[in-house]
């Protein structure tokens, strides 16, 4: 098996959202080469690739053409063609490792879901097309988008914030001083999750104050 890996830790980033990508640069390359610079092209920065199948090398008189990359099954196929047309295609597994959630049981889509449905460690980035969910994503409020398999990474597409407060909600106040703490029922200007600071007006009153979602439901005075 032919395995080539490239680690590349200065490049940022860049999200892919399509399954299939067409890079065009020295058409003379190895197919395998080829696959390589298109992936640094992506800003993928620690990837590992397999051939799969037959030689990997190019054909004699022919050149290659594109790049399709299937990223939930963690495979890429490049295209060769030669003056005929006649073409010849080349598969690739690919691997992208790299810090990730994991659920630790099968999540049916529409679930709300917490840190303690996941847990922390090495997975792969290809799967999620260079997307994985960050680890603050389950810091706040969440459901998900789509049936989640155990194991399997945690994409940011997956995941879909919940709000804990709507626009409109009656909510409870807080405020508290050195002495005594008050607790009054007002609607919420905005929605928002625990942490965000939103507007909210005591009903019957002109008067708008600002607050921090501290759960669901409840909001704390800024003073």
């Amino acid at each position: 098996m032919y395995q080539l890996l490239y680690l590349f830790n200065f490049i940022p980033f860049l999200l892919i959202s399509l399954p299939i990508a067409v890079y065009a640069k020295d058409n003379q390359q190895t197919p395998m080469n080829y696959l390589s610079e298109y992936l640094i092209s992506q800003k993928y920065d620690n990837f590992v690739i397999s051939a799969l199948g037959g030689d990997p090398y190019l054909k004699p008189g022919y050149e290659v053409k594109d790049v399709e990359c299937i990223f939930k099954i963690n495979r890429c196929k490049v295209t060769s063609q030669n003056i005929n047309r006649k073409k010849i295609t080349y598969w690739f597994k690919v691997r992208n490792p790299q810090l990730g959630w994991k659920p630790i049981k099968r999540i049916t889509a529409g679930s709300k879901v917490t840190m303690s449905d996941f847990r922390w460690g090495m997975t792969d980035a290809f799967f999620c097309s260079n997307d994985l969910a960050e680890y603050s994503a389950l810091n706040m409020s969440a459901k998900t988008l789509v049936n989640l398999k155990k194991d399997k990474p945690l994409c940011k597409f997956d995941l879909m914030t919940v709000d804990d407060v709507s626009k409109g909600e009656i909510v409870l106040l807080i405020g508290t001083t050195n002495t005594f703490e008050v607790k009054i029922k007002v609607k919420a200007l905005k929605a928002g999750s625990v942490g965000d600071v939103i507007p909210v007006r005591i009903p019957g009153s002109a008067s708008i104050l600002n607050g921090i979602i501290i759960e669901k439901g409840k909001v704390e005075l800024l003073k």
